[in-house]
């Protein structure tokens, strides 16, 4: 072979070879603009996914107290009617119109705190199953449920509904009651 030939074999072996570096030089460039773009995606996508979440629970969080609020409010109610028609009296001093009525309204009474503990339930439930954020709910709904379980009156509706505790139906109500006001089981 001539001294050309080799020199142009020499030039053209060392441009393969600087091609093949820059190539590869290329591809680790971009392959960490990738990676780099990945991880950053990543983030994001993560950051909107906790928001969503948050989104969602706070959603949830709005529609129970939405829920609860109105089953309360159908309590107030049926209650004003009551007042309204005692007028003071008792029970016993109604003609047996009014009587009749009287009954009429203290069902609805009664189903309005039936239906009151029914929005509670679900609400402990969602507590339960960690779908609404625990301080805020506690926050919202301590004193309700102290005074459905802990401090129900014997004779009143809630009590009727919630006593004797082992028949009743609410037992997501009962474990938060148990989890937050009775100390015994929480030291166990």
């Amino acid at each position: 072979m001539s001294e050309a030939a080799e020199w142009v074999s020499a030039i053209g072996g060392a441009v393969g070879g600087i091609v093949g570096v820059a190539s590869g030089l290329w591809t680790w460039a971009n392959s960490a603009k990738v990676e780099r773009v990945r991880h950053e995606a990543a983030k994001a996508l993560e950051v909107a996914e906790k928001a969503q979440t948050q989104a969602q629970v706070g959603w949830l969080e709005l529609q129970l107290r939405v829920f609860i609020s109105s089953r309360r409010d159908k309590i107030h109610e049926a209650d004003r009617d009551l007042a309204s028609l005692r007028q003071g009296r008792d029970p016993a001093e109604l003609s047996a119109t009014e009587k009749v009525h009287f009954k009429d309204i203290f069902d609805r009474f009664f189903s309005a705190h039936e239906d009151l503990l029914n929005a509670m339930e679900q609400a402990c439930r969602h507590l339960r199953d960690a779908k609404v954020e625990p301080e805020s709910f506690r926050l919202m709904y301590d004193s309700e449920i102290r005074r459905i379980t802990v401090e129900a009156v014997e004779g009143e509706p809630f009590y009727k509904l919630m006593y004797p505790r082992e028949k009743s139906k609410f037992r997501a109500v009962w474990a938060v009651s148990d989890e937050w006001f009775n100390l015994e089981k929480a030291k166990k």
